[in-house]
């Protein structure tokens, strides 16, 4: 990795950590029912149990949300056997509040991590250190859901990391054309890893191994080993990491999905439509493109076109042109490709999910993070100059700031000591936090800023270093 970037990714997960840590002081514990359903799968699971969706919880925290079933039993224990030494001991000394913090802060280091996997993973979708892999990370420690899924106890912030990991190393595995020893057990094992974290993992990690195979026939590889470790190996370990969990829910359910769509149309007012009907439905794409702002309506969907939708929609017009111009490699394509068919899938599955009485959330979408903030940088860095890109970059972060206060003024009206029953955080140790994450996300811009600079001084982008001779055929997309 070279200086700039390591400079970079040192204030953007610093401002990654202070914005999670505003994010865990504003919601009291416990008082989101989902959280406490996490909590409580982990505590079951520090005692040997898995959960079961009529049976109940079994931690009772004394406070807060309860639900009334394990709403959350559908999903497998990966993220829960992380949590369990740490939140297990707690509860049972005694201390439910304790565990919720504690809880927050391991989710708080997966959401760390992910910041950290962010810029690696776009260095090898895009194909170099360049422009767009020093802005991943800013990008990514800016992201509303990586800092609220790292300041509270869910499962997805794992499914993040990993998906994170596993686009890298699809895109490492399309351009380098084969594993190695170790990186061919990390492939395999981030592959079982997605499958085992949340059932949306399954088709992403079936289409990055669909990926590699193409890669392979593209170089028309005859390497019994790239073919073994790369194609065959990886849905063993997927079938073999949590195989049996799915089969455990149709056991129980009668589907592997673990869906109780019965109870939730009883209990949550949740209605089944047809696909079609979710697709007209104005109200589901804009509650599940709120990938990159949280604040309330309307401001929150303005602010969410500035921060997402717009650069976004600028970064697949240019990786759309460069195809057209034949400007790509098949390497470039088949990522490309990939990405691609990643959106479509997610955004089909969520829209059966919703159809038979699912609620729409862009949190869902979160699986999806290394294309979208791959496709936000290229919108926000190619067709600029240095100058006219800090000044976006600049302008960008300073939008997130507006987005992140006013969500952390709504959250405190909601939860807060200013009208929340429940024990919270001081006000003022909420804004410290902000204004840390605030300072220390600007810090990362100026980094990324100077970096660029830099190389307009110099004439050479000192970050985006030749290609090596197998792979220097002509430009990357990105």
């Amino acid at each position: 990795m070279p200086p700039v970037h390591r400079r970079v990714l040192f204030w953007a997960c610093a401002a990654l950590v202070a914005g999670g840590i505003a994010l865990a002081a504003v919601v009291p514990p416990y008082a989101l029912g989902d959280e406490t359903a996490h909590l409580d799968y982990a505590y079951q699971v520090w005692h040997g149990a898995l959960p079961e969706f009529s049976a109940g919880l079994v931690l009772d925290p004394g406070q807060g949300v309860v639900p009334a079933v394990q709403w959350v039993a559908q999903h497998p224990p990966l993220t829960y056997l992380v949590l369990a030494p740490v939140v297990g001991p707690l509860v049972d000394a005694g201390h439910p509040l304790l565990a919720a913090y504690a809880g927050r802060a391991v989710t708080l280091a997966m959401a760390l991590a992910t910041v950290a996997a962010s810029g690696w993973a776009a260095r090898w979708l895009t194909g170099r250190w360049g422009r767009v892999a020093l802005l991943v990370p800013v990008l990514a420690a800016a992201n509303t859901w990586v800092l609220r899924l790292g300041g509270a106890v869910y499962n997805d912030v794992l499914l993040m990391l990993v998906v994170t990991v596993l686009f890298g190393m699809t895109g490492r595995w399309v351009r380098v054309g084969r594993g190695g020893t170790w990186s061919s057990l990390a492939w395999c094992a981030a592959v079982a890893a997605a499958a085992a974290t949340r059932l949306s993992g399954v088709p992403l990690a079936l289409l990055c191994v669909a990926t590699v195979a193409a890669s392979l026939l593209v170089r028309r590889s005859r390497n019994a080993g790239d073919w073994l470790w790369g194609v065959l190996l990886p849905p063993l370990a997927m079938i073999a990491g949590s195989g049996w969990f799915y089969w455990r829910n149709r056991e129980l359910t009668g589907s592997i999905t673990g869906a109780q769509p019965e109870w939730a149309a009883e209990h949550l007012e949740r209605v089944t439509r047809t696909v079609p009907e979710v697709i007209v439905d104005p109200g589901f794409w804009r509650l599940s493109a709120r990938l990159f702002a949280q604040s309330p309506a309307p401001l929150g969907d303005v602010l969410n076109l500035v921060l997402f939708l717009v650069p976004a929609a600028l970064g697949v017009v240019a990786g759309i042109r460069a195809v057209r111009r034949r400007r790509s490699r098949a390497d470039d394509l088949l990522v490309l490709g990939l990405c691609v068919a990643a959106a479509a899938g997610i955004t089909l599955q969520q829209l059966m999910y919703v159809a038979v009485g699912g609620g729409a959330m862009a949190r869902y979408f979160t699986v999806l993070l290394p294309a979208a903030l791959v496709a936000v940088a290229v919108g926000m860095s190619r067709p600029l100059s240095a100058r006219v890109r800090a000044v976006v970059m600049l302008s960008w972060v300073l939008v997130h700031l507006i987005d992140l206060a006013w969500d952390l003024d709504a959250v405190l009206d909601r939860f807060g000591g200013r009208s929340g029953p429940l024990p919270t955080v001081p006000d003022p140790v909420v804004w410290v936090a902000f204004a840390a994450h605030a300072l220390l996300l600007l810090a990362a811009c100026a980094a990324a800023s100077l970096g660029r600079s830099e190389a307009g001084r110099t004439g050479v982008d000192p970050v985006s270093p030749a290609r090596p001779r197998h792979l220097a055929t002509s430009p990357s997309p990105a």
